[in-house]
């Protein structure tokens, strides 16, 4: 039998469901960790003048605590807001027909509010890999170094949600990524496809 001209990794929707609400605990908790540490901090300040008094050292170092007290809650409002527009997004947007499409050409991703939004030629991909946070496993697709929204051949990249998973760590890593629990194909069947694609170069790794 030929093989597949298009590999679709479908969404299993009540996993989608489950996951969307563990996200939202998620980003809940952030801000409630931001925000209690924040409070410590600045109440340290305010321990750092009554111990050790007004002079110019302990106020420098108060006015500073203090400061990054603040700077850290600022954190905790952000994660908040971000909360709120997930939410919103999720509340207003249907779960994309697949999470992932793998071709001759390259893989189609979706993201959540913007379904089959990421198309990454073979070329720029390094490889796929299984990344484990809080007893959750993410499939991360790992771009080559120096790949942007402006390579050749490249679509997506310059979503907003795309560049804060690529800019810096989220659940722990950095990458595009989607959770396994989502998938309706097995991990072992996705490196099957991603191998048969690419003659063997990208694989899923960390299985």
């Amino acid at each position: 039998m030929d093989a597949p001209a298009e590999f679709v990794v479908g969404i299993r929707a009540e996993e989608v469901s489950r996951s969307r609400r563990w996200v939202v605990r998620m980003l809940g908790l952030g801000a409630a960790v931001y925000l209690v540490v924040g409070a410590v901090v600045i109440g340290f300040s305010g321990v750092i003048v009554v111990v050790g008094g007004s002079g110019l050292g302990n106020a420098v170092t108060a006015t500073m605590t203090s400061v990054t007290g603040i700077l850290v809650l600022s954190q905790a409002v952000a994660q908040w807001r971000r909360r709120g527009r997930v939410r919103a997004i999720w509340a207003n947007t249907a779960t994309p027909p697949a999470a992932m499409r793998l071709s001759a050409s390259g893989i189609r991703m979706s993201l959540d509010d913007a379904p089959d939004s990421v198309f990454l030629p073979w070329e720029t991909v390094l490889r796929l890999r299984v990344h484990r946070f809080l007893r959750r496993s993410l499939l991360v697709v790992d771009l080559v170094p120096g790949v942007y929204a402006g390579t050749p051949g490249v679509a997506g990249l310059d979503h907003p949600d795309v560049l804060r998973v690529l800019s810096g760590p989220v659940h722990g890593t950095r990458g595009l990524r989607t959770a396994v629990q989502i998938l309706d194909r097995p991990l072992a069947e996705i490196d099957s496809a991603a191998a048969h694609f690419t003659a063997g170069r990208v694989r899923v790794v960390g299985q």
